[in-house]
């Protein structure tokens, strides 16, 4: 099959590399130094216990110079970050018709930009629960095999699609309804994310600290009600049972929370910190937050669900985004954000 990565960061890059050593003819298209790094010498692939593998595709700068290049895809994966949905749904129009987009971006609000443009019966949605990097440009490396592919149509047959990915080697796993599916990878990417970011610490230590503890869990529980209200219920991801995590942030206390997952987290992540913390460490202006915490806070808002934690949590990132020079005032310092 022919597949358009738009969007070569970790995850495009390495669902890319995989579908390339799996016998398709694959493209990705990213940012200058990556490219040309890839066209250069191809994409290397680290992964756990094997040695490196260098893979073969196509790269280029932008959808345009794709096509212009004659690269006709059957199959677009979208893996920008969600601020750049909507410059990328733009883009994508220019595409022929029907040609269908699947998107593996975190956050809510993605599908239904897309199915907007493009329309439900060409748009999928799904999630990737694996731990991935760019160490250097045209490389991209697997911290960890556990983990998967998650699935699901809005209105058309996904399984050719995961017969796609399974094939590639990925663990895959469909659902009935989309929406379940990216709320509970929405409770996933929450943990640990934006307050890491805030204050400048990794996910070990904001759990540790149990007031901080308790603010996750109250952003974690305000989404579950969120879920609630729209009569979704979690579902358990490749690799992660979502249902068990959302059963203890809603009764184990946060003292309980603090000793069972501090030391959890640090194990899984190892040195790796969280996606909102690389944005701000990257000095870029916007951030996913407004798709994870802001996103609930949003829908709380339009269904009458309180959701003090996580606007405040999401209030507190815009704030360093508006005005970096704030990011001082929060390093390190969690009377700041908790109002103590």
């Amino acid at each position: 099959m022919r597949v358009l990565c738009y969007g070569a960061g970790a995850i495009g890059t390495l669902v890319g590399g995989y579908l390339a050593r799996s016998g398709n003819t694959v493209a990705l298209v990213g940012r200058p130094n990556h490219v040309g790094a890839v066209n250069q010498k191809g994409l290397t692939v680290l992964r756990p216990g094997a040695p490196p593998e260098r893979v073969s595709l196509r790269a280029y700068t932008s959808l345009a110079q794709a096509l212009a290049d004659g690269f006709d895809p059957q199959l677009v994966l979208l893996t920008v970050k969600g601020y750049d949905t909507p410059a990328a749904t733009t883009d994508l129009q220019a595409m022929a018709p029907g040609i269908p987009v699947l998107t593996l971006q975190n956050g809510i609000g993605n599908e239904e930009l897309l199915a907007r443009a493009l329309g439900a019966e060409r748009t999928m949605s799904g999630c990737i629960t694996l731990s991935v990097g760019v160490p250097e440009p045209g490389s991209v490396q697997l911290h960890s095999t556990h983990g998967g592919i998650g699935l699901a149509s809005l209105a058309g047959n996904i399984a050719p699609v995961a017969a796609l990915f399974a094939a590639a080697g990925f663990a895959v796993v469909t659902f009935e309804d989309w929406r379940a599916l990216k709320w509970s990878k929405l409770l996933l990417n929450m943990l640990g994310n934006a307050v890491c970011a805030i204050l400048d610490l990794p996910p070990e230590a904001v759990f540790r600290d149990r007031a901080l503890c308790a603010l996750e869990k109250a952003a974690f529980s305000e989404a579950l009600a969120v879920m609630r209200a729209q009569k979704l219920q979690p579902v358990d991801l490749p690799g992660f049972p979502v249902r068990l995590l959302a059963f203890l942030f809603r009764w184990l206390p946060p003292a309980l929370l603090s000793s069972l997952l501090a030391g959890r987290l640090g194990a899984g992540r190892g040195d790796k910190m969280p996606s909102l913390w690389l944005d701000l460490q990257k000095g870029r202006k916007e951030s996913e937050v407004a798709q994870l915490n802001g996103a609930v806070a949003a829908r709380g808002g339009e269904l009458g669900v309180p959701t003090p934690a996580n606007t405040l949590i999401a209030n507190a990132l815009c704030e360093i985004l508006a005005d970096p020079s704030r990011r001082e005032y929060y390093r390190h310092n969690a009377s700041a954000i908790l109002g103590c």
